[in-house]
This record gives C-alpha cells, sequence and structure tokens, in this order.
C-alpha cells in the first residue's frame, strides 16, 4: 500500500512539488510494530524520524526522581510524526516512544535525507524550514503548559490552609 497521499497531507510535506514529493517518499522505509513495541528509548542515540501511517504511538518521558513513574507527554496519530530532532541534531532521545495499537510507521533515516537534501537542495530547505515550524509550534505548546503549571503552583502556594483546632 502507498502511505504517499497521507504524507502528502502533512505539515512536513507542505511546500514540495509532486516530484519532490516523490524524491522524499523514496527515502521512506515502512515498519510494523504491535501493540506495546518501544520504536526507541528515552535517551538512545537516534537518527530517524517516523511518520505514523496507521495506529498510535505514545510519548513518554521519565519523571525527575528515579522512581517517579512514567508519564504520557502525547500521543501521535497518523498523519502525524515524531522523533524529529534526530534529523536535526543526533542527540539522544528526549523521550521514549511506544506503540499503543498495532501500526504502521515509515522511517526516514538521517543519513537518506541528508543525500537528498544535498543534491536537492529545495527539497532539504522545505522540509527542514517545516521542521522547524513544527519544533517551534511544539516548544510553544510547552511553554504554554509550562506556565499553566507554575501559575497553578504559585496560586495553590499563597492558599491559606485551615488549621485544624
Amino acid at each position: 500500500m502507498s502511505w504517499r497521499p497521507l504524507l502528502e497531507k502533512t505539515e512536513l510535506a507542505e511546500g514540495l512539488k509532486a516530484s519532490e514529493l516523490d524524491a522524499l517518499y523514496q527515502l521512506f522505509e515502512q515498519r510494523t510494530v504491535r501493540a506495546g513495541t518501544v520504536v526507541f528509548e528515552e535517551e538512545s542515540r537516534g537518527r530517524e524520524l517516523f511518520f505514523v501511517c496507521e495506529g498510535r504511538i505514545e510519548i513518554v518521558m521519565r519523571g525527575l526522581r528515579e522512581d517517579d513513574n512514567r508519564m504520557v507527554v502525547n500521543e501521535v496519530r497518523p498523519g502525524h510524526f515524531f522523533g524529529e530532532l534526530a534529523l536535526v541534531d543526533g542527540a539522544p532521545r528526549s523521550a521514549q516512544a511506544r506503540a499503543k495499537d498495532d501500526s504502521v510507521l515509515l522511517m526516514l533515516r538521517e543519513e537518506n535525507f541528508r543525500l537528498l537534501a544535498e543534491k536537492e537542495l529545495r527539497v532539504g530547505y522545505v522540509v527542514m524550514r517545516n521542521l522547524a515550524r513544527t519544533v517551534a509550534s511544539r516548544l510553544r505548546t510547552t511553554n504554554l503548559k509550562m506556565r499553566n503549571n507554575h501559575d497553578w503552583v504559585s496560586i495553590l502556594s499563597n492558599l491559606e490552609v485551615p488549621q485544624p483546632r
């Protein structure tokens, strides 16, 4: 089955010409994962971006303390991607990704994308611009969540708690 039509509708492909999208799509490798399968571990080295075709992927982070439970911070659905920072910096993964359902993923390896981007400069520019927009949007969302959490902590810390008599 071709997942190209789904990829074409995403922010990753926004602004690409049909021939450029074809060249990019050819780089993706299909991967099928069962529910509960860890796609990658937090702090592991990664050089791949993943695009969800079917199923759902949970993005999970550890708490600050060793004994903290893991927390689901995002759920990635069909038509969206995750692991995009690996294409940018190759630093250790900031979270774990695991399949919530049986899922079909497309995987884009950084080295394959880099070779295409060096050959087709416009493709490289457009895709990296789209990745930057996505990362910026996700950062803004995180900042707003942190501000809201900080506001709640501030409100709660200023509450007067009635003392037992």
